[in-house]
């Protein structure tokens, strides 16, 4: 009993009053955990297939390895590897893109691309990403902006535009991730939509940055 009154406590003094979303994953763990239907290692396993999850684990773990999702199979060895390989080829193309450069001409905006690149990895490849954490993404949208803008940008500067107004809209207009057509057949991916956006923003960087090799 009085375990059940520290949960209620704990809940009403701190859960409630910062988390006011009913479907938030912090109320639901509270709650199942005050019932003692899940324990916090149990809620750490299910976190990567939340529909809320935005990383590239996320988009794996929805396809083949969640319970909120009638995945296309279910499958959670393949949803790691294929959330691993996707992390590793983003890595990869990110040490290759930010090498030392041979050259010292345009390093001050070359280093400003780099970071910005950096910071869009960081955001993918982490097994959890909430929507917040997208809001980081404004650095790369800027700083890439800045350059395209320059003179330097001017040939492909429309197209260049018009990709990243494209990936602003993306990941500023808010969507339900619990719609009920996002949880099963082809639609699944939809729910992982803001990732995509994001992943366009990371080729744009590494493309910019490649023809300045």
């Amino acid at each position: 009993e009085t375990n059940k009154v520290f949960w209620q406590g704990i809940t009403a003094g701190t859960v409630v009053p910062a988390v006011r979303d009913q479907d938030s994953m912090l109320v639901e763990f509270y709650q199942r955990s005050y019932e003692g239907s899940e324990t916090l290692s149990e809620f750490m396993e299910r976190l990567p297939g939340h529909p809320q999850n935005l990383s590239l684990a996320g988009i794996a773990a929805h396809l083949f390895d969640s319970p909120y999702t009638e995945g296309w199979a279910s499958n959670p060895s393949l949803a790691r590897g294929l959330s691993l390989v996707a992390s590793l080829l983003l890595l990869a193309t990110m040490f290759w893109l930010t090498r030392p450069s041979r050259g010292i001409s345009g390093r001050t905006t070359r280093l400003e691309l780099e970071f910005g690149l950096v910071v869009t990895v960081l955001v993918l490849i982490p097994t959890i990403a909430w929507e917040h954490h997208m809001t980081l993404l404004l650095l790369p949208l800027l700083v890439l902006s800045r350059s395209i803008l320059s003179p330097e940008g001017a040939a492909h500067s429309t197209r260049l535009q018009t990709a990243l107004a494209i990936c602003y809209t993306g990941l500023a207009v808010n969507y339900g991730y619990w719609v009920s057509e996002f949880r099963s057949g082809p639609w699944i991916p939809l729910m992982s939509a803001k990732t995509f956006f994001a992943f366009l923003l990371f080729g744009l960087m590494a493309w910019w940055l490649a023809r300045r090799d």
